[in-house]
């Protein structure tokens, strides 16, 4: 709700509420709170007024049977001194107010179990602050900032079992300060700034359970500094700055610590035998330092341990003997310098409970041993991570301990190869999931078949392909799964196949890219593919093959191969079992009797990106089986659409459900899903002979992949539509009958006016296209000009903009040059007004002179102000308030900075789109001039019109 104040007889106006035993009024807008308002609820044990917005606090609870109070969350700053005296109370909560101080007399419950008073605004607990607190078991001050404590803070808490004094200042704890506080069960003092620990800070806590330290700034450990404690189970000390660990520290607790934390500490070393027989140890992490040896009986006789955590050290070396750890379910030795981790795997079957393993971010090339087995008990094993190491082999039988294994994570390693992976159980029962990322340089060899399936989205190079391009796993075939094999290969060829032992059954001859002018002899009969791409076969006949004979030949690969045409019906002779064959990207030009009849099996055939023109109508008739006809990317106008009537029948007798030959409208958008394809696109087709190819298309639409792609040309088509969009009147093409030619009188006149007209046109667009050719050489010969004459009152001729890198060319040469000349010029450093701000400078200069010459350099484009210059002056021009700017490159074009030019949009197109001068042109200065303002003619009286320069100022 949203109560501000609360009525002086709320709760005593009536006699029902006698009866009231709790009373709820947190998250209002409560300001001021009186205990009066329940002198007369005698049955009220529960008040909660949490989160409101109380300040001043009144009233006793003296008279009251108050047993929780809830205060929290307030902007209680203090309150009363009787307020809080009650042999009733057992929880009191003051956390999150504005509390600054308690005084020692102020809280008077000797029956409360709990105190809460984390975040307020706490800098001091004086001696004696809570010795009316006997009972008191849990005392919660976290969240202050307490400097200081009294020697005699806590003084009176005998039973006192639970101190949280987290997130405070506190940098010293006095001597002797927990004597009396001897049932103490856990000591928190987290976040602190305590530098040393000593045997006299803890003397009292012979009952303490767990003690945190972490976060502090602890350096040293004093040896006896835990020699009070009998029963100690958890010692956390981890984010400090701890250099050492004395030997023997913890020896006397071997019977009771469980969980000791050391992380992220500066440790170099540890004592050899420092948790040796801490049977009761489950926990040790000691990640997060600086040790770089270890040794080997670190943990020996810990039979309980569970969690060894060493990971981010420079442990080089991992010796730790494991005999003695068979509850060990979890080992992390990550992010360290091992190079191998040989003890691990050799005694892997000591630690049949482990599950999960960690040696991620070393320097390991192999894992060393082999597990050996001299029990029944198998590793229960479920995730191992080896990721960012330098692995490039995976031994066979690895892991074939586990059953378990769910989860291998080998990225960002060497491997190259995973053989058949037999080192997984064959009982194995979980689904294993292999985690290798993009980050190993896989080779898609016939060892890694298996993975295709289960590595599918890694990447991997190809050893068959020549392109070298890393591919997905499951994008890769799986035929192009093979070996380099050692047999008897065809001269400058490679054998590949599925097994690197005969008995072979698929074999891959590898000729491509070989600079061949012939096919190899002697290829082995037993070959599958044969791949001759990318040579220069030049033309394919009856002797190209020299009568070899390839009865189990399924692929043929005569790609980019500089064939230009296919002679005779006798080709491929003895290819009976062929089904794929490519002869993309050659020069064939045209395709004439039945080059293919011999190979009635082909299922495939690819003749994209030649030069086809012609294809006779018998070419494909042999072709019953054939499911892919490519012809993209040819010059095909027009063929006699017979060629494909054994597609049709093909299509019919393969595929009954799948209706080729009805009509309807062709959806050319629509998903291809067809296993039958033919590629008509992308040639020129004639619009007028395209009628019945558009019909075949419609009737066919469900085997043609890409419609879109399928255009005509046409003289009165501007430009590409796809054949299925252009309606059918619009692909027959009636000739015009030819009109006699009659010659009359006029003829003659109208011959001559299109001379005239023709002559005048072209004078016209001659003097356009060299306009500026023309007018420099005008103004070089006679002085003559035809640019109107400037007659703006401006102050100055011109504004220079330059870089003052470039200034001595400027002012010696560029200045004094048109100065000369008769031209007014605004130079900033002799011009500008001293003591007016830059930027009014700029714009009064730009705003009174009628151009602006800029110097472009890589000086001027780093120069603020000059840019702006530019801008203002390009902007000033483009709404059409002044002339052009005049652009002068003072370095070549070329040398100008890429990345800072592209940062000015406004100059880059102005240099890509208006003429700029080159100070090293040879007509430079006539150029400039020409470019400056024009004034009227006046008589110089020193000079007989021969100096250019100044006749060019007129």
């Amino acid at each position: 709700n949203w109560i501000k104040e609360l009525p002086v007889d709320i709760f005593s106006s009536t006699s029902k509420l006698y009866n009231l035993t709790h009373v709820k009024l947190g998250s209002n807008n409560i300001t001021h709170f009186s205990f009066d308002l329940f002198v007369k609820c005698v049955a009220l044990t529960f008040v909660d007024l949490q989160m409101n917005q109380i300040e001043h606090v009144h009233g006793s609870i003296k008279d009251t049977r108050l047993e929780f109070i809830y205060f929290n969350g307030n902007v209680i700053r203090s309150f009363p001194a009787n307020m809080f005296y009650s042999n009733d109370t057992d929880i009191l909560v003051l956390s999150d107010n504005h509390i600054s101080i308690i005084h020692p007399d102020y809280l008077l419950m000797p029956n409360l179990k709990l105190l809460g008073l984390d975040r307020n605004n706490l800098t001091i607990l004086g001696n004696f602050t809570f010795h009316h607190l006997g009972k008191l078991k849990r005392l919660f001050v976290r969240n202050n900032k307490i400097a200081e404590l009294g020697a005699l803070a806590f003084e009176g808490l005998e039973q006192l079992e639970y101190l949280f004094l987290d997130n405070n200042k506190v940098n010293k704890v006095p001597s002797g300060i927990f004597k009396k506080v001897k049932h103490l069960k856990t000591l928190s003092l987290r976040q602190n700034y305590i530098l040393n620990l000593d045997g006299t800070m803890l003397e009292g806590l012979n009952s303490l359970d767990t003690i945190e330290l972490d976060n502090n700034m602890i350096q040293t450990i004093e040896k006896y500094t835990f020699q009070h404690f009998k029963s100690l189970r958890i010692v956390s000390l981890q984010s400090n700055h701890i250099t050492t660990i004395p030997y023997g520290i913890f020896g006397h607790l071997r019977h009771s610590l469980g969980w000791i934390d050391l992380k992220g500490n500066n440790l170099s070393a540890l004592p050899a035998d420092l948790f040796t027989g801490f049977f009761k140890l489950r926990k040790l992490d000691i990640s997060h330092n600086n040790l770089v040896n270890i040794s080997m009986e670190l943990v020996d006789g810990c039979t309980n341990l569970q969690l060894l955590d060493l990971s981010y050290n420079q442990i080089k070396d991992f010796n730790v003997s494991l005999k003695s750890n068979k509850m060990l379910s979890h080992l992390y030795v990550a992010n360290n310098q091992l190079k191998d981790a040989w003890n691990i795997f050799e005694h892997m079957h000591l630690i049949p409970s482990l599950i999960h393993l960690d040696l991620s971010v070393n320097n390991m090339t192999s894992f060393g041993s082999i597990p050996r087995v001299l029990t029944d008990i198998s590793s229960i094993l479920h995730s191992v991570n080896i990721s960012h190491n330098r692995i490039t082999y995976i031994p066979e039988n690895q892991f074939y301990l586990s059953r378990w294994l769910q989860e291998l994570d080998m990225s960002a390693n060497r491997i190259q190869t995973i053989k058949d992976p037999t080192f997984i159980s064959t009982d194995h029962t979980g689904n294993l999931n292999f985690i290798v990322d993009k980050e190993n340089p896989f080779v898609c060899d016939c060892f890694m078949r298996w993975a295709r399936n289960k590595l599918n989205e890694s990447l991997c190079t190809v050893p068959v392909l020549s392109d070298g391009a890393a591919k997905r796993m499951k994008d890769v075939p799986a035929r192009l799964y093979l070996c380099q094999i050692k047999m008897k290969c065809p001269e400058k060829c490679e054998c590949f196949a599925d097994t690197v032992k005969e008995p072979y059954v698929w074999i891959h001859i590898k000729c491509s890219d070989k600079g061949l002018e012939y096919i190899p002899f002697e290829i082995p009969n037993t070959t599958n593919v044969l791949d001759v791409s990318h040579n220069n076969i030049n033309q394919l006949d009856s002797a190209t093959f020299h009568n070899a004979s390839c009865p189990i030949l399924q692929i043929l690969d005569l790609s980019s191969c500089q064939i230009t045409a296919l002679i005779g019906n006798d080709i491929f002779n003895g290819f009976v079992q062929l089904t794929i064959l490519n002869l993309n990207n050659n020069l064939i030009v045209q395709l004439n009797g039945e080059p293919f009849k011999n190979i009635f099996l082909l299922h495939e055939l690819y003749i994209s990106n030649n030069s086809i023109k012609t294809i006779q109508d018998n070419v494909f008739s042999g072709l019953k089986l054939l499911s892919s006809l490519d012809l993209e990317g040819n010059r095909l106008q027009n063929v006699n659409l017979t060629i494909f009537e054994s597609l049709d029948l093909m299509l019919i007798n393969g595929n009954p459900i799948l209706k080729v030959l009805g009509s309807g409208h062709i959806n050319a958008r629509g998903r291809w899903e067809s296993k039958w394809s033919v590629l008509p696109s992308n040639n020129p087709w004639d619009c007028c002979r395209a009628l019945p190819l558009k019909r075949w298309l419609n009737s066919h639409q469900s085997i043609i992949p890409n419609l879109v792609d399928i255009h005509c040309m046409r003289d009165n088509l501007t430009e590409l539509v796809p054949l299925f969009e252009i309606s059918d009147s619009n692909l027959t093409c009636i000739p015009e009958p030819p009109i006699p030619f009659q010659q009359t009188s006029y003829f003659h006149a109208i011959i001559g006016v299109l001379v005239v007209v023709s002559l005048i046109l072209t004078t016209v667009l001659l003097f356009k296209r060299f306009e500026s050719h023309i007018k420099l050489k005008f103004f070089i010969w006679f002085g003559w000009r035809f640019d109107r004459i400037d007659n703006s009152n401006k102050q100055y001729d011109a504004l220079l903009s330059y870089s003052g890198l470039n200034g001595d060319w400027v002012r010696d040469e560029l200045l004094k040059k048109l100065e000369e000349a008769g031209y007014k010029l605004c130079l900033h450093e002799r011009d500008f007004r001293a003591g007016e701000p830059i930027m009014d400078n700029i714009n009064n200069a730009i705003d009174n002179s009628k151009r602006t010459i800029i110097v472009l350099s890589n000086e001027f484009l780093q120069s603020g102000y000059a840019l702006y210059e530019f801008i203002k002056s390009h902007d000033d021009w483009v709404r059409g308030e002044r002339d052009p700017v005049i652009l002068v490159l003072y370095d070549p074009l070329d040398t100008l900075d890429e990345d800072d030019l592209a940062k000015h949009p406004s100059l880059e197109t102005y240099l890509s789109t208006r003429t700029y001068l080159a100070r090293n042109n040879k007509y430079f200065w006539e150029n400039i001039i020409l470019a400056m303002p024009r004034r009227r003619r006046q008589r110089d009286p020193d000079n007989n019109g021969n100096d250019g320069l100044m006749l060019a100022a007129i």
